[in-house]
């Protein structure tokens, strides 16, 4: 596991950085019980250091492949409904929901001023 993240992440050379994006690009998380400095530090690094800040962009892509993969495997052996979510992502032309409404609709509206204007000065909205 380590040798992943040693792999994906050279160009950081920060071993505590580079075990944060090795935590997010396999679980998707910042921060564990126990470690509640990495939420701190995670934000502090994406401002201050734009290696890590593209480095963790990639650990989220990583993460976010390895969920698809997970939802296909579900979906597949397990889940209808996620299938369906799968099959509506990624062919919305033929899966997506579809509503068409057709019809008129007549509104009335009344409105009432709190305070009518004077006779001899027009209505004008307040400047904002």
């Amino acid at each position: 596991m380590a040798d992943v993240g040693t792999a994906l992440f050279r160009e950081i050379t920060h071993l505590k950085k580079r075990k944060l994006l090795l935590r997010i690009a396999l679980t998707g998380r910042v921060s564990v019980r126990g470690q509640k400095d990495d939420w701190c530090l995670h934000y502090q690094w994406l401002k201050k250091d734009p290696a890590y800040a593209a480095a963790y962009q990639q650990a989220r892509e990583i993460a976010g492949d390895r969920l698809e993969e997970e939802a296909f495997r579900r979906a597949l052996s397990i889940s209808d409904t996620m299938l369906i979510f799968l099959l509506k992502g990624y062919k919305p032309e033929r899966y997506r929901e579809r509503i068409d409404t057709t019809g008129t609709v007549n509104v009335v509206l009344s409105l009432k001023y709190a305070d009518p204007p004077p006779e001899d000065r027009p209505c004008v909205p307040p400047a904002s």
